[in-house]
């Protein structure tokens, strides 16, 4: 009995051994049909309330240099003066050129600060978009911001990794 017990088990570990398993991970390199997001460009178009004046919303978007290979799926971190106010998933589907983001403060005015979107695939950092709120006489403006114009404090936040 110990000895049948004993091949029937080596049998199924020789079974379960060989077996091929269906790879499901999108970051798993030896799957057949690995392949990984094109470049991004990012942007961004300001929402502003028609009657005060303030933003109360950004529209970002996200445009691949060509079309996805396959069905990605992309996390985003939105920071605050390097705080990390909302995150949140977004699947992209095989064959998109382009994704876009509607980012609201919950129906207020966005704060006067500093601001950055940051995109990951996985734990890789993928793309960013950094922008500044700006006092405006009575209201408040938006503010683009690249890495040539001169603003330092933003300088290291454009750096995407999950550290910071």
């Amino acid at each position: 009995m110990r000895r049948k017990l004993m091949i029937v088990s080596i049998i199924l570990l020789f079974f379960c051994y060989c077996s091929e398993r269906k790879r499901m991970n999108q970051f798993d390199v030896t799957n057949k049909g690995f392949s990984t997001p094109t470049p991004c460009y990012t942007w961004g178009n300001p929402v502003y309330d028609p009657y005060s004046g303030y933003l109360i919303g950004v529209v970002i978007g996200i445009e691949f240099t060509d079309a996805l290979p396959s069905t990605f799926s992309f996390d985003h971190k939105f920071f605050f003066n390097g705080q990390d106010v909302l995150d949140f998933g977004q699947t992209v589907n095989s064959g998109a050129d382009n994704y876009g983001i509607q980012i609201y403060y919950g129906g207020e005015p966005f704060p006067v600060g500093d601001y950055c979107l940051k995109i990951y695939w996985g734990e890789f950092g993928y793309g960013a978009f950094v922008f500044s709120v700006v006092p405006s006489g009575n209201a408040t403006k938006f503010k683009g911001i690249t890495l040539d114009n001169g603003v330092d404090r933003i300088k290291n936040w454009y750096s995407v990794n999950l550290a910071q």
